[in-house]
């Protein structure tokens, strides 16, 4: 490792990526994937080194990574968000668990308000977007765009997404990414495996944690990594069948969702061409549970209230008949998971915000990702390849309950057989 062989440090290292953020991100294209900095960075690269020098051993799995983290976590050392002076009194969970494996937070990125929106642009810089940095046309895709765009343009190694109805998928899909729903956003299935291992763990004080204690007591992940037998996956796919969710592709007669589903199907053709099996499968009533969402998002609050003082469980009953359905057609029909573009449509112009999306003067977004969402299920998206204008096209797929690790490695080897990973050009 260049760390340990004196190549660089982490202060070279971080010092790089606060440049090439004020060449492309601050100036130049001005992408406007950052938000703050951090001003202690360097201070924290400095610390990392001597640590180095006087034991010869590295602090964790991410040691003198440069990490940049969405806005809506929490950092004792900044301001929550735009505008507001308060600044927490301890880091969130996932930030201390990321400097515990040591990392390098060297800085927070844009989001959009509420972690619900399906475009970039946030209060936060004047409602400017952030760019794609495949075209700066182009939007980078919901609330996590911003760590979606600074990945992508290298603007650091590892980002924190969030995932509220798929922004951390819908980023990842756009900018040609990885990406664990929610958490880490990567440019490859092993750099992402290896930040999960560095966020997940239980916390005593978090009643959502649970889920981490059961998963330990299941003994995963196995080996003691979601990277531990990555390239597994390589052989898993040869007798792996994957249900295609034809419902999720889009109107071929739209030349949009024709450019997607070109890709997807060029995509899938080639892990079949290595013994995988794709199956065409149909979940009822799918266009009815992927739509509750959306209705709660777009009523008043006072309509809400009044729904939900006279029915407080049908909303999360609803949830979880849909989450059964989805894992009775899973194992009835023997999936491995379930696969579908994660987005109908590629990036869109960022003019589009206010035209194509909009019918009936309510927005109508044709992203996938709420499935995952919604189930609670783990799901990956991961490259699939380019349209003929070039702009990135993601490939979702979804798992059971406690399968991430089985997700990832399926992604690894996909994502060999694809090789879809190409970096912007000009940055």
């Amino acid at each position: 490792m260049g760390f340990q062989s004196g190549s660089f440090t982490a202060r070279d290292l971080v010092s790089a990526y606060l440049k090439r953020i004020q060449i492309l991100d601050r100036s130049g294209p001005q992408i406007n994937s950052t938000l703050s900095l951090s001003p202690t960075v360097l201070d924290e690269a400095d610390g990392l080194d001597r640590h180095l020098a006087s034991t010869g051993g590295l602090r964790g799995k991410l040691n003198g990574i440069p990490v940049l983290v969405k806005d809506q976590t929490l950092r004792a050392s900044s301001p929550h968000t735009d505008r507001l002076p308060q600044k927490p009194n301890a880091d969130a969970t996932v930030d201390r668990k990321l400097k515990e494996s040591g990392a390098l937070i060297f800085g927070k990125t844009m989001m959009a308000e509420w972690a619900t929106a399906w475009f970039s642009a946030s209060s936060a810089t004047d409602y400017a977007f952030t760019e794609n940095p495949y075209d700066l046309d182009r939007d980078v895709g919901a609330s996590s765009g911003g760590s979606g765009a600074a990945v992508a343009a290298n603007l650091c190694l590892l980002a924190v997404g969030e995932d509220t109805g798929g922004s951390i998928r819908l980023s990842s899909s756009f900018c040609n990414l990885t990406q664990d729903a929610p958490g880490p956003i990567a440019r490859t299935v092993t750099d992402c495996a290896l930040m999960l291992d560095c966020m997940v763990g239980f916390k005593p004080q978090g009643n959502l944690t649970g889920y981490a204690a059961t998963a330990a007591a299941l003994g995963l992940p196995r080996g003691g990594s979601y990277a531990a037998n990555l390239s597994s996956g390589v052989r898993k796919i040869q007798s792996a069948t994957f249900g295609v969710v034809r419902r999720f592709f889009g109107d071929g007669n739209d030349p949009d969702c024709a450019a997607v589903n070109s890709v997807m199907e060029s995509a899938v053709a080639k892990p079949r061409s290595q013994g995988a099996r794709f199956v065409d499968v149909h979940i009822p009533n799918l266009k009815h549970y992927m739509g509750s969402p959306l209705t709660f998002h777009r009523r008043y609050c006072s309509d809400i209230n009044d729904f939900l003082a006279g029915k407080p469980d049908l909303p999360l009953l609803a949830r979880d008949k849909f989450r059964r359905k989805v894992e009775m057609l899973t194992v009835s029909r023997g999936l491995d998971a379930l696969v579908f573009p994660s987005v109908q449509v590629p990036p869109p112009r960022i003019d589009a915000e206010n035209s194509r999306f909009w019918v009936d003067g309510e927005e109508v977004f044709p992203t996938n990702t709420f499935l995952a969402s919604i189930t609670r299920l783990p799901a990956v998206s991961l490259l699939a390849g380019f349209t003929a204008d070039g702009l990135p096209v993601g490939m979702e797929i979804v798992g059971l309950g406690f399968q991430e690790q089985h997700l990832l490695e399926l992604a690894y080897g996909i994502d060999s057989v694809l090789q879809a990973r190409i970096a912007p050009r000009g940055l």
